[in-house]
């Protein structure tokens, strides 16, 4: 039965590449079997624990140091992959930091998810604490960049260290990177309060909303 597991595991992932426990699902085995072997393949360092329902395959040999695949790659699996579409992003202070609005240390990283039911709730994950949000409207691969973009235009006062200025110059050059069109984010802007208007003029990303370019 050990055998089978591991070799269904090796077949199916990567070494080094998240597994949620609700991903393995050999036909032969019950739930409460798979949870079973897991341990004791964990026990015999053929597969790695790195936190409640999640797992990776280490690199295989008879002698090695087993380094664990980076935080971020099971916070994406865990929080804003289903079935390896997107289904969330990372907001707040923590893409704030990404868009190179502010520098000082996180200790909470917000993740919008279709898979948060609530409001918002608090949860860890490899040491790490993490707000989640349910998002006002579904996130899918062709709109979770511009949903992204317009949290941080909400919240621009709130997650920025920079001058008001230079905080709406960064994202306007993160608006080109993007090659965001208003076309895109106007079906969104309902579901933002009414500051969204004011902030996107005040970084100038609603010239050409009616023009040739069309970019926000």
């Amino acid at each position: 039965m050990r055998d089978m597991l591991y070799d269904w595991l090796k077949e199916h992932f990567h070494e080094n590449e998240p597994i949620l426990i609700e991903e393995i699902a050999p036909e032969d085995l019950s739930e409460v079997e798979v949870r079973h072997e897991m341990k004791r393949l964990c026990s015999m360092g053929l597969v790695c624990r790195y936190d409640a329902g999640l797992f990776f395959l280490p690199p295989e040999g008879l002698t090695r140091q087993v380094v664990r695949p980076p935080r971020s790659l099971f916070a994406e699996k865990k929080f804003m992959l289903d079935a390896g579409q997107p289904c969330g992003y990372i907001s707040g202070k923590a893409f704030a930091a990404e868009a190179g609005l502010m520098k000082r240390p996180l200790t909470v990283i917000e993740i919008v998810t279709n898979k948060e039911h609530r409001p918002h709730r608090e949860t860890s994950l490899g040491g790490q604490i993490y707000l989640l949000r349910r998002p006002a409207v579904l996130v899918n691969a062709e709109n979770r960049d511009v949903l992204q973009l317009l949290d941080l235009i909400r919240d621009m006062d709130d997650v920025t260290d920079l001058s008001p200025e230079e905080t709406a110059e960064r994202i306007r050059a993160l608006a080109r990177r993007r090659n965001a069109a208003f076309a895109d984010a106007e079906p969104y802007l309902e579901y933002y309060p009414d500051r969204i208007w004011k902030n996107l003029y005040r970084c100038g990303l609603l010239i050409g909303a009616g023009g040739p370019a069309g970019r926000i």
